[in-house]
């Protein structure tokens, strides 16, 4: 994939870039998967300022939250 892109890049007179290199989508598709999916992650709603206190009386597969 990045010989290709190196390929186009010499091509047509780009300046290579880690952008133009490598395709960042997979890997951001993994941490969004992870960080909204997982049952061990848990976020934090910064709209409501509530949010922390009920966040500090959760349960969790590690104990108390924090």
């Amino acid at each position: 994939m990045a010989r290709g892109n190196i390929y186009a890049a010499l091509k047509h007179n780009w300046t290579p870039t880690p952008q133009n290199l490598v395709n960042s989508t997979p890997l951001t598709d993994t941490y969004k998967v992870f960080f909204r999916l997982h049952p061990l992650s848990q976020v934090l709603d910064r709209t409501n300022p509530l949010t922390q206190i009920v966040h500090g009386r959760k349960l969790s597969y590690l104990g108390p939250g924090d």
